[in-house]
């Protein structure tokens, strides 16, 4: 005889087990957690510093404390670099022409890269492993907690940019990136974070190590971390 769960006790399951992982995700630092999924608690879309106090206070950083970044903050981070605002119509935090999605936003930790899905709010595992070198070639990349990838798929792009040369695609990859960071860098002002960014990066290399499709590209990276002394 099979028993069969009534759909509001095994709602309330689900969201029991959802807590959970949340809770987890809070309070464990990015080197705990292995290489498994992570799926963040909603972003906090109200409070934090005035724009204009961010705005002063933004500036790179080249010194960072070894210390983790907790996951809550880092889903919050990531919202406001390319989360999504309203689901009805896909719109991001971070402005794109014609609605085109074709950035892929990767997190490098010492524990391994995860690929950030903004329809879900998580991390999907890519592969296990400290990947963090890939964000570029200066010190602090290395000794920073995480790093932010920023790869192009000009496959992503919806059918109405498909007229655009590459080198515009190319350029309008570039142009969403910049939106991005820059999100990401007020984020970092308000929250008290230390970020640089990295222009400089060996692109064949990045995709090759990450197992990507070679038609992929990667555009920029971004390190972050409580600054150091």
């Amino acid at each position: 005889m099979t028993t069969r769960m009534r759909p509001l006790q095994a709602n309330k399951m689900r969201k029991a087990r959802l807590g959970l992982q949340m809770s987890l995700c809070m309070f464990l630092p990015l080197a705990s957690l292995g290489q498994g999924e992570v799926v963040f608690p909603a972003a906090h879309r109200s409070g934090g510093m005035p724009l204009f106090s961010a705005l002063q206070r933004r500036h790179s950083t080249q010194a960072f404390e070894a210390r983790k970044i907790p996951w809550d903050i880092v889903g919050n981070l990531l919202w406001s670099g390319y989360g999504v605002t309203r689901r009805q119509t896909g719109v991001r935090t971070a402005p794109a022409y014609k609605r085109a999605h074709e950035i892929e936003v990767y997190l490098l930790a010492e524990a391994g890269v995860w690929r950030y899905d903004a329809e879900a709010h998580r991390l999907e595992p890519i592969q296990p492993g400290d990947y963090r070198a890939l964000a570029g070639k200066e010190p602090h990349v290395q000794k920073a907690p995480l790093s932010l990838l920023y790869v192009a798929d000009p496959t992503a792009l919806p059918e109405r940019a498909t007229s655009l040369t590459e080198t515009d695609k190319r350029r309008l990859s570039a142009l969403h990136v910049g939106h991005i960071t820059q999100n990401i860098q007020l984020f970092c002002a308000s929250e008290g974070l230390g970020i640089a960014n990295n222009p400089v990066l060996d692109t064949k290399q990045a995709i090759v190590s990450l197992d990507l499709p070679a038609y992929k590209w990667a555009v920029a990276a971004q390190t972050i971390g409580y600054p150091g002394p």
